[in-house]
Formats: C-alpha cells, structure tokens, sequence
C-alpha cells in the first residue's frame, strides 16, 4: 500500500506491513506518534520546518521542486505537547520487556492482580533480588527467561503506582536516625 505523503520538499509514499511502516524517501521506520500525527519521519519533518521558516534549501523530487505544505508545522503544532509528559522518550524496547515481564506475571499469579496492591517489602525485595543478579552479570531471569533489568522495571512501576493508590500497604523498614548513625556511620 502506498498513500503519496507531502512533507518538507519531498512527496513521500508511506509503505505499510502488518506491523511497520516506513518512510519510502529516507527508509526510516516511523513510530507510532510519526505516523499517527505525522505520517512521515522525524528527519523529514525537521526539513520541512526548516524550509517552512525561510530555510532556502531545495530538494529535487523526480525532476521537480515541490515546496512545503504551507500548514505542515504551522504554530498551531507547535504547542500540543506542552505540559504533558515526553512519553515519547521512553525507551520502546523496554517497554515491551516490561510487558512481557507483565504477561509472566498474569500467567503465574492473575491477569491485573496486582493492581489490588501487595505488600511494598514484598515488591522491593523482588526489585532487590534482581538488581543483585544482574548486578553480579546474570542477564536473565532464570524462572522466566526474561530480563532482570525488565524485573526491576516492573517492580518500580508498581511501586510508582502504589504510591498513589495503595499507600495503606507501605510495611517499609523505616531506620531512624540515630540508628542509621549508629549502624552505618563509624
């Protein structure tokens, strides 16, 4: 399937498969916010602003010159993230990791059990564990093949969480200062 895509000076024919599509100019896989806001890549796009704000660069395209949609990144655009999150810098890779560490976990206990909250040294002794076996070079989890560093996001994201929703399971050690001073400070 191949839509003509107009960005920056260049027409673009998006290819698309089940899973990927892909910027046919440059050859450069788009992420979902690219496609879903863009339908072209980020390196294209910055061409298209720079000819957009005076940039005298021109890009032949099959023979011919073809300017920039006056609209493509107008001010308009500009704006529409501001205050939220970046959650575009978020690694994809781990992510997936994370989720697949989640499958794991709905397979062995139940799907979403873990949204009632659990008792946060439970959580942070699993963290701990696996932050030491990876630390002392085990990569993945031996029971489920998996990531260690996956783990450890897991276990930090429910711990994110039960902050906000399940404080009334918060049966962390708390170590007052004198003893702190008296265990650790010599």
């Amino acid at each position: 399937m191949k839509d003509p895509i107009y960005t920056g000076a260049h027409v673009h024919h998006l290819m698309v498969n089940c899973t990927h599509a892909y910027c046919a100019h440059c050859g450069k896989g788009l992420s979902i916010v690219e496609l879903r806001q863009n339908l072209a890549c980020l390196g294209c796009l910055e061409l298209a602003f720079d000819l957009a704000s005076g940039d005298d660069r021109q890009t032949e395209s099959d023979g011919m010159i073809i300017p920039p949609p006056p609209n493509l990144l107008g001010p308009q655009d500009m704006h529409r993230d501001a205050g939220k999150p970046p959650i575009g810098l978020i690694s994809p890779l781990a992510l997936v990791e994370e989720a697949k560490v989640m499958a794991h976990g709905a397979k062995k206990y139940a799907e979403h059990r873990w949204r009632g909250g659990i008792s946060w040294q439970g959580v942070l002794n699993s963290l701990a564990r696996h932050w030491v076996a990876y630390n002392r070079g085990e990569t993945l989890d031996p029971e489920s093949g998996l990531s260690h560093m996956a783990h450890v996001r897991c276990d930090a994201g429910f711990l994110l969480e039960y902050e906000v929703t399940h404080p009334e399971f918060d049966d962390r050690h708390v170590i007052a200062d004198q003893e702190v001073e008296a265990t650790y400070v010599r």
